[in-house]
């Protein structure tokens, strides 16, 4: 995948979203059931636990993959425009994390709650 000067920001955007929503579908049963049982850190959603954790993620280990090594070359050749498509980029993983946390919890059929909200004094 090569960006054109004419390439728009979609592109990478759409790369994002998919690296996005694939890396938080995958963590979110184990980010969800960490929430559950260690509770919201300073009023941390369920949704909010599973993007951050995707962020990271795609941050400090998504990155050192090939693929993804081949496709930072061709947003990096694009010179002075390089730097609105990786802004691009993470704008689409966020996204992506995002779709996927709400369609997980929607999904998920479990209630989430912070377990001090549950806890009898």
């Amino acid at each position: 995948m090569t960006y054109q000067k004419t390439s728009n920001h979609g592109e990478p955007r759409a790369e994002g979203v998919r690296n996005g929503y694939a890396i938080a579908m995958e963590n979110a049963v184990r980010v969800a059931n960490e929430w559950l049982q260690n509770g919201a850190a300073d009023g941390e959603t369920c949704e909010t636990a599973i993007v951050n954790a995707a962020l990271e993620t795609e941050a400090e280990h998504f990155r050192q993959f090939t693929p993804f090594e081949i496709f930072a070359k061709s947003i990096n050749d694009c010179g002075d425009r390089a730097e609105d498509l990786w802004a691009a980029y993470e704008d689409g993983v966020r996204r992506g994390a995002v779709k996927a946390a709400r369609r997980f919890i929607a999904t998920a059929r479990i209630h989430l709650v912070d377990p001090k909200e549950t806890e009898t004094p």
